[in-house]
C-alpha cells in the first residue's frame, strides 16, 4: 500500500476535545409528508442563490433529511461511530455542521443526534470577516451551513488522513444540496472553506478544518 494512503491505525484512540457550545435549542421535526422522487431531483438540481433566509421550520426539515445521525454505537475502544444520510471515513463522522443566521448574525452548531441547535460565541473579529467575504460573494441574506472538520479525530483512526476530511465533506456538501433540492430550496456552495469561522468558533483545541460553505434560502 501506498505510504501516501489513507489506512486505519492498528490501535486507534477516540478523542474528547471539540466546540465550546452554549445553550441547547431543539428544532423542529418534520410531519414525514414531504415526498420526491430520487431521480427526478438529480435531473432538475441547479445551483441558485437564495433570495432569502428560511425559517426554523424549513431549517429543521433540512437538517432532519440530509444531516440528522440514525445511528450510533461506542466500539470498544470508546471511538463513536455514526450512520447519517452522507458517508464518513469509518462512520467517525469527523464533520462540525455549524449553521449562521438572521443576517449573519447567530451562530450554532446543529446536534444532529439530538436535532437541535447549540449557541456559539465566536471571536467578533475574525467572524466578521467571515461575514464580509461572504457578502462578497452572496447578493441577499441566506441561511450558511458550514462545515468544519475535526481532524483530531481522522488522527487517532487513520494514517495518511488528511484526504479523508476532503472526502467526507463533499458527501456532506452534495447530500445537503440535494436534500435542499428536494424541499424545493435555492442552494449553492459559495466557493470557500470559512477558515475565519472555523477560527472564531470557540473550541478546545485546533485541530478544526474549514472545509466548505452552502448557502440556502428561497
Amino acid at each position: 500500500m501506498s505510504q501516501s494512503e489513507p489506512a486505519p491505525r492498528e490501535v486507534q484512540h477516540r478523542v474528547t476535545c471539540g466546540l465550546l457550545m452554549g445553550a441547547q435549542i431543539a428544532l423542529p421535526t418534520p410531519s414525514f409528508d414531504d415526498k420526491a422522487e430520487f431521480f427526478d431531483i438529480l435531473e432538475s438540481r441547479r445551483s441558485l442563490q437564495p433570495q432569502r433566509e428560511i425559517d426554523n421550520n424549513a431549517l429543521g426539515r433540512l437538517l432532519w433529511y440530509g444531516a440528522r445521525c440514525k445511528e450510533r454505537a461506542i466500539d470498544p475502544r470508546g471511538i463513536t461511530r455514526q450512520r447519517r444520510p452522507f458517508p464518513s471515513a469509518g462512520g467517525l463522522h469527523e464533520q462540525e455542521i455549524i449553521v449562521v443566521r438572521h443576517e449573519y448574525r447567530d451562530v450554532s452548531r446543529y446536534d444532529g443526534v439530538t436535532h437541535a441547535l447549540s449557541s456559539a460565541q465566536p471571536e467578533p473579529e475574525r467572524f466578521l470577516r467571515f461575514v464580509e467575504h461572504v457578502r462578497c460573494i452572496l447578493e441577499n441574506d441566506a441561511t450558511l451551513i458550514c462545515l468544519m472538520a475535526h481532524k483530531c479525530v481522522l488522527e487517532g483512526a487513520y494514517l495518511c488522513n488528511d484526504s479523508l476530511l476532503w472526502r467526507d465533506a463533499g458527501c456532506a456538501l452534495a447530500m445537503m444540496q440535494l436534500t435542499a433540492s428536494a424541499l424545493g430550496f435555492c442552494s449553492t456552495l459559495i466557493g470557500i472553506t470559512g477558515e475565519d469561522l472555523a477560527k472564531a468558533v470557540p473550541s478546545s483545541c485546533s485541530g478544526f478544518v474549514a472545509t466548505g460553505v452552502m448557502a440556502v434560502g428561497l
